[in-house]
């Protein structure tokens, strides 16, 4: 074989390996996320759980036996986490030993990233 010919077998091969290789991403959301103290200093350690809502009732219950996704926010503040592309409703839970913040809800449409902001706040203890 000449060497023209092997160079461009050879281009033609690598090629086809990279488009495949390339269709075969899997496609997901970013829910990104940023954890503040009620003084608005980055907030270390706090667990960000994400549920999948009803697709039936946005808002409402939560689908049971389904996945839930995990993170902890970094020294920063800040997570991320990686979800189904695609149409779905999410609820984010954020909390940490004594700190509290209210979930959020998102909808995810397709590949896209999502924004939150979280801010902790002492939670008060129940009285016995």
């Amino acid at each position: 074989m000449s060497p023209p010919l092997s160079l461009a077998l050879s281009f033609l091969l690598l090629a086809g390996v990279a488009s495949v290789a390339a269709k075969e991403q899997p496609r997901y959301a970013l829910v990104y996320g940023s954890v503040f103290d009620d003084r608005g200093m980055a907030f270390r350690g706090a667990r960000v759980v994400v549920t999948p809502l009803s697709p039936n009732r946005p808002g409402a219950a939560v689908v049971r036996g389904k996945p839930r996704w995990k993170a902890v926010s970094d020294a920063r503040g800040e997570f991320a986490i990686r979800l189904p592309a695609g149409k779905g409703n999410y609820s984010i839970a954020v909390e940490a030993v004594g700190y509290g913040a209210p979930p959020q809800t998102v909808a995810i449409q397709s590949e896209e990233r999502v924004d939150l902001l979280f801010r902790m706040e002492p939670v008060k203890e129940r009285k016995k």
